[in-house]
């Protein structure tokens, strides 16, 4: 299985760092398949994915909010909270998907932008992980 660089929805994302968070989504997802037990490969930006992949995932990331630090220290309660939501797809090819759903996953840390959301995209990630792997569990069973 492929994972590629998940692209972006520009109007959502509020992060200004150097962090590509489509590439790390992508690497996070890979190694949570792995660990799934899915033998699975992040595919670099602009890299080709191979032509005897049986399976492809790629995604957009439809927000990313690094949130606030101030509102996450002072007030609490949820406010302030880092935000990652993103849509992720199985396909198999020649482009049939066959496996789609949106994910979102959020963090109340006492972490500075980049640290919480590397923490929430890897939350994220082993979530679509888990439901991947039931999908494919399900279909070798059925």
């Amino acid at each position: 299985m492929y994972v590629l660089p998940f692209s972006s929805q520009e109007n959502e994302v509020r992060y200004s760092g150097s962090t590509d968070f489509g590439v790390l989504l992508s690497e996070y997802l890979a190694g949570a398949l792995q660990e799934n037990g899915i033998a699975a490969v992040a595919v670099p930006p602009g890299a080709a994915v191979p032509s005897h992949a049986r399976a492809i995932v790629r995604g957009t990331l439809t927000t990313l909010d690094p949130g606030s630090w101030n509102l996450r220290f002072w007030v609490g309660f949820n406010a302030g909270r880092a935000l990652i939501a993103a849509r992720v797809e199985l396909q198999q090819p020649p482009g049939t998907e066959v496996f789609a759903q949106s994910y979102t996953a959020r963090s109340q840390t006492l972490q500075f932008s980049e640290s919480i959301l590397r923490r929430v995209a890897s939350k994220l990630a082993r979530s679509a992980a888990k439901d991947i792997g039931l999908y494919l569990q399900a279909r070798r069973a059925g």
